[in-house]
This record gives C-alpha cells, sequence and structure tokens, in this order.
C-alpha cells in the first residue's frame, strides 16, 4: 500500500490539491485495494492512458476525466513497460520474460504468458508481436482474446537475425527489419504470407509504422527509408523516430534541436525549432515524437522542453518546470489521450493542459 498511496500523494502534493485528496483518499485506496469490486468512483467509457512509475514498480491510470491517478498495478521488476490501445492494456516485463493483460476495470494483472527473456514487444490492432533477442525470431499473439503463447510451440512468422527491429500499424500489420538479409518483413495479415522488400546495408535503425507505411531510420547514415523505397537523407542529425501511428503524408523525427516532418513521398523536410539554449546531443535524452490528430509532440530531458507543432498554428514550445535531466521521458498515448511521463519516478504532465503536472 505504502507505494501505491505515496505515488498519488506526491501527484496531488505537487498539484496542491490536497483537498480532493483527502476527500477521495478513501475511495482510491478501496479501489487499488480490494481487487474483487470494479471502481466505482470514474467512469469505466472515460478517456484515460496508462503511466509507469520505475522507482516505484508501478503502472498507473490516468484518468483525463477528473485528471488523476485513479488505479495501479504492481511490476515485478524496473524493466517492464505498458501497451495500450482502449481497453486493452498490457503489462510486459523484459527481465522476466513477462506478458500480463491489465484487467482496466478491476485494475488487476491476469492471462500471464510467457515470452524470451530480452524480447523486444510491439502492438496495434489485435496484435502484439515479440521478437527473441539474438535470432530475431518473431511470433504474434492475438491481443482480441485470452493469451495464449508459446514459443516453444509455435512457430514465428518471420525470422530476422541478429539486430533486427519490429514495428505494428494500428490494423495489425507487423513489420520487421532484417539487417542480416537487407530485408524489410512485412506480415499484412496473420495468416498470410510475409513479403519480403529489399532495404539497404543497415547498422543502428530504428523503425515504425506510419500508418500502414514501414519507416526506418538509418541512424548511421542519417536517412529515412520508406517501404523499402529510395533512402531520403535527412537535412539534420535524426535522434529519435516517431513512434508508430496513424496514416499521415509524412513522418516526424526528433533531432537535437526540435522536430523533422519528412515527406513520405520525398520532396524537402520542414524543420521546426524546440528554441533550446543548446543541442542535445545524447539520444536517450531525447524521446520518440508522436503524431496524434495533427499534432506533433516532441520533448527532450536533456534540455527540459517540450515542443507541439499542430496543423495551420504556430509552434508552442515549453520548458518543463521539474527536473528532467538524466531521466528517460516517453509519450504514452492511448487512441485520443496523450500524456508526458517520466519512467524513473512516475511523473506526468499533461500537454493538452499547459504541460501541468498530475
Amino acid at each position: 500500500m505504502g507505494a501505491i498511496a505515496s505515488w498519488f500523494r506526491l501527484r496531488k502534493a505537487t498539484a496542491s490539491v490536497l483537498a480532493v485528496a483527502v476527500i477521495i483518499g478513501v475511495p482510491l485506496t478501496f479501489a487499488v485495494l480490494h481487487q474483487g469490486f470494479p471502481v466505482t468512483d470514474v467512469d469505466l467509457s472515460a478517456r484515460d492512458v496508462w503511466v509507469t512509475n520505475g522507482k516505484q514498480l508501478l503502472a498507473g491510470r490516468l484518468n483525463r476525466q477528473i485528471e488523476e491517478l485513479n488505479g495501479s498495478v504492481n511490476a515485478a521488476s524496473s524493466t517492464f513497460d505498458v501497451f495500450q490501445d482502449g481497453d486493452d492494456v498490457f503489462l510486459f516485463d523484459g527481465s522476466a520474460g513477462s506478458l500480463e493483460r491489465v484487467d482496466a476495470s478491476f485494475t488487476t494483472l491476469g492471462q500471464r504468458v510467457d515470452v524470451p527473456v530480452g524480447s523486444e514487444v510491439a502492438f496495434g490492432g489485435d496484435t502484439l508481436a515479440v521478437m527473441a533477442p539474438g535470432s530475431g525470431s518473431v511470433w504474434v499473439i492475438n491481443a482480441g482474446s485470452d493469451l495464449n503463447f508459446d514459443p516453444k510451440k509455435s512457430d514465428p512468422v518471420m525470422k530476422l537475425g541478429k539486430g533486427g527491429h519490429i514495428a505494428v500499424s494500428k490494423a495489425g500489420a507487423v513489420f520487421g527489419t532484417s539487417p542480416l538479409t537487407k530485408k524489410l518483413v512485412t506480415l499484412a495479415r496473420t495468416g498470410d504470407k510475409p513479403s519480403r522488400t529489399d532495404l539497404p546495408k543497415l547498422g543502428a535503425h530504428q523503425v515504425a509504422a506510419v500508418g500502414e507505411k514501414a519507416v526506418v531510420l538509418d541512424t548511421v547514415k542519417n536517412r529515412l527509408i520508406v517501404d523499402g523505397g529510395e533512402p531520403i537523407v535527412l537535412p539534420a542529425n535524426g535522434l529519435k523516430l516517431q513512434q508508430s501511428g496513424a496514416e499521415n503524408s509524412f513522418a516526424v523525427v526528433a533531432t537535437g534541436e526540435g522536430l523533422l516532418e519528412v515527406p513520405l513521398g520525398g520532396g524537402k523536410a520542414v524543420a521546426v525549432s524546440a528554441g533550446m539554449e543548446r543541442m542535445v546531443t545524447d539520444p536517450k535524452a531525447v524521446s520518440k515524437p508522436v503524431w496524434l490528430y495533427g499534432c506533433a509532440h516532441g520533448a527532450w530531458a536533456g534540455a527540459q522542453r517540450y515542443l507541439a507543432a499542430c496543423a495551420g498554428k504556430k509552434p508552442s514550445a515549453q520548458a518543463i518546470a521539474q527536473p528532467t535531466l538524466g531521466s528517460t521521458l516517453e509519450f504514452r498515448v492511448n487512441r485520443n489521450v496523450i500524456a508526458l511521463n517520466n519512467l524513473s519516478n512516475g511523473n506526468v504532465w499533461l500537454v493538452d493542459a499547459n504541460m501541468r503536472l498530475v
């Protein structure tokens, strides 16, 4: 109880709403601890997004209607993450090799399956993709039904070899990069035969789905490759490729000074400055950008900076008031809900509410 209560208290104390905390403290504790009853103090159809606190080993649910953390589940180690789409929420622990469904109504864990330790996991639509380290074997799990998976009894849908990465589109298509064979492997639907497209030689790289297109950021040669097409050289050093997201005419890439909007069909990239005093050079201090409903979002822990660039509007850059140096910031997205999350201490900012700390 101590860890859960302290996270809630810390958020409320920082936001200076202690009176509200006193009023709702009892039902929150009841909802979290008494797992035999569903949460009754919130509308379960409300928009929410799950965030994490690595220090306290907690994944928490942020309800955007009441702008409060109103439930949490415990993780087993600090190497955990959450994947979410609507009411489908999963807790993944890489060091334990576990993938568990979160029951959002009761804020409990269930339906655990074991995956190879150190796996890379991607989620989209009703598809969970799991890639084993080393071999690059990739399996697909149906997230739309009860979790059922055993890597020893299931054939992989693709084998990417060492150094590969995976992404899943919003429709559930799985994309895999294979530096070993220099191929982009695409599984459009479960049960289909994967297709293969040539890729240039790749070293360190990132992959994301932009709509139903696979986009690869080659961080060694500073170029973007769309669906295995001709490489697009970036005008500035690209550090982070966007999170997989909705269909768009361009991909968003974070640099050390702002965002690049890179047309997927070629053409001049648009640079949007975050107004920093000095450039951020460490990729770990830069977040993966997000494109959501007409706005590009970027964050730089190394500069305590947030940037929103919305179509038809003047870009807005803001300083993050709380310390972020040395931390990892990640945008948490659940459909149309977005928040910025400090994975180390659990801080959560509402990017659509003037960066208010929850």
